[in-house]
């Protein structure tokens, strides 16, 4: 499934927006010699209204409110996201899904971008991937990358790893730009439990995490509100 969280600061923009819309677009990049393409040109999958969003409120030990906003949780399984058109045959390797954030304010000003990387504009890329650690956590040593645009480190922002249940290890920077740390998933081990804890400042951080074989296995680069909180997908692919 794909799932994405999506946060709108409220404190600051709250009176300033008004809906919340998103857009996909299939590009068929595998057009072989007299096959058709597949490309499906961009349509509003769903809207929403702003305000009646959930309204997340972050507190300091005193109770008071230190910084508010309005997520939603956007998830479509493959079928959903395939459409009514396209099957799971019709993908070939580099055929992509691209999906469009758009905000319209209350005087009616659109926000959005189409540029890859962005907040605003997300790619799903078609990989051939066997995943290695469908049934059971893939053995060996990963490697944390944290990121932080100001250089201060991670302000109290964390990575938790819990094994077969364990304790969890909590992993940061405490200054500086950047920084790695490391962790070990013994042969035989059954579960895996990896999450994003945030701090303050929560624009500065980024992340990503290498499995074992050095291959990506996660990544977030955060953003304005910084990176998705909860648990962190791993995969690891042949």
């Amino acid at each position: 499934d794909l799932s994405i969280e999506l946060r709108i600061d409220d404190g600051t923009d709250g009176d300033l927006l008004s809906t919340l819309r998103i857009f996909r677009e299939f590009v068929d990049r595998t057009i072989e010699d007299g096959d058709p393409d597949l490309s499906e040109a961009e349509a509003e999958l769903i809207s929403y209204d702003i305000s009646s969003l959930e309204l997340v409120e972050e507190t300091d030990d005193d109770g008071e409110v230190t910084n508010s906003y309005r997520r939603v949780e956007f998830t479509r399984t493959l079928a959903e996201l395939l459409g009514g058109a396209l099957t799971f045959g019709d993908l070939g390797v580099n055929d992509e899904f691209n999906l469009r954030v758009e905000i319209e304010t209350a005087d009616g000003r659109i926000i959005t971008t189409n540029a890859p990387g962005t907040e605003n504009f997300i790619q799903v890329i078609v990989l051939d991937c066997t995943l290695l650690n469908a049934d059971a956590p893939f053995p060996g040593e990963y490697t944390i990358n944290f990121f932080d645009s100001f250089g201060d480190g991670w302000d109290g922002a964390k990575i938790t790893v819990s094994i077969d249940g364990g304790s969890a290890q909590e992993y940061t920077i405490g200054s500086g730009t950047s920084g790695s740390a490391k962790f070990t998933v013994p042969e035989g081990a059954t579960s895996l439990d990896v999450e994003y804890v945030p701090g303050a400042f929560e624009s500065e951080h980024s992340y990503n995490i290498a499995d074992p074989n050095g291959n990506q296995a996660a990544v977030d680069d955060g953003g304005a509100l910084g990176p998705v909180v909860g648990p962190i997908g791993i995969a690891v692919c042949e």
